[in-house]
Parts: C-alpha cells; sequence; structure tokens
C-alpha cells in the first residue's frame, strides 16, 4: 500500500457554506487547508450553479469558471507551503491542524453516496474521534483509496 502525501474531504455544514479541504497528512499531524466552499469541481458547479440558473447558466458558467480556478490557485500555494506551518495557518482562519497522537478513533464508512452529495460519487465517509471526545466528519469526494488514508492517519 502506498503512503499517501493527502486526500480531499467535504466538511457538510446545515447553516453555512459546506468547506472543501485538502488534507495533508505529515508524519505526526493532519492539516487541513481550505480549498473552496460549495463549488469546488466541474460536478459541484454543474448541479449547484448551472444547472439551476436555467436561463442564465451561461453567465453562471463564468462565475463556476472563476470559483473553479480560485481553488486550483489555492490548492498551489497550500502544495507550496509546509503543512501546519504558521504561515499555512494563517492564510484562512478554517484551516487547521491535528496532532495524531490527538486521534482517539478513525473509521472510514465506505458508502458511494449520500443523501447530502447527491448523484456526487464519494469513497466514504471519514469519522475521526479525538482524546477530547470532539468528533470530525468528512465526505471523502471522488475516487480515493480509503484504506490508504486509513492507514496514513492511524
Amino acid at each position: 500500500m502506498e503512503q499517501i502525501k493527502s486526500f480531499y474531504a467535504l466538511r457538510a455544514s446545515w447553516l453555512s457554506p459546506d468547506k472543501f479541504y485538502k488534507i495533508y497528512i505529515t508524519q505526526s499531524e493532519l492539516c487541513g487547508a481550505l480549498l473552496a466552499k460549495q463549488i469546488f469541481d466541474e460536478f459541484s458547479a454543474n448541479s449547484q450553479l448551472v444547472a439551476p440558473a436555467q436561463l442564465l447558466a451561461p453567465l453562471a458558467r463564468i462565475w463556476a469558471n472563476h470559483l473553479i480556478r480560485k481553488r486550483q490557485e489555492r490548492e498551489k500555494l497550500y502544495d507550496e507551503m509546509t503543512p501546519g506551518s504558521p504561515e499555512f495557518l494563517k492564510e484562512n482562519h478554517h484551516n487547521f491542524k491535528i496532532q495524531k497522537n490527538e486521534i482517539l478513533d478513525a473509521y472510514i464508512d465506505e458508502k458511494q453516496r449520500t443523501l447530502w452529495t447527491g448523484s456526487y460519487r464519494i469513497s466514504g465517509i471519514l469519522h475521526i474521534r479525538l482524546i477530547n471526545m470532539k468528533d470530525m466528519k468528512y465526505i471523502l469526494v471522488g475516487n480515493q483509496e480509503t484504506k490508504s488514508i486509513l492507514a496514513a492517519i492511524k
């Protein structure tokens, strides 16, 4: 099994926009970088912005392309930083780092779909419980190696 260095995860929220992260895995930490919110790729753009716009779809497509381009630029920026560094964490107040020794338990519920993501293909839902009993849940969007993710976290 190949050691992975990062994975993509969506943090779903009822009262605010979803948050799309690239989570970097170091030897001792998980470091999350916020790349985008609701619109993070072509599928999310089409299903949440362009298709509902109907007659205004051409304008929505321009905006969607802009959002996707911004996400790609952010990802490049974070890829050049040291995960978990003060600079990394200051870039956005939603960025985070979790010490691996603070993780009490982690498992992945390998679902192909959820009500939240609709027809979007997912690899599963990552559940993390910290030693302070805080539970975190991330939807692993797209096709990702769940066994490699879990092995790298533990």
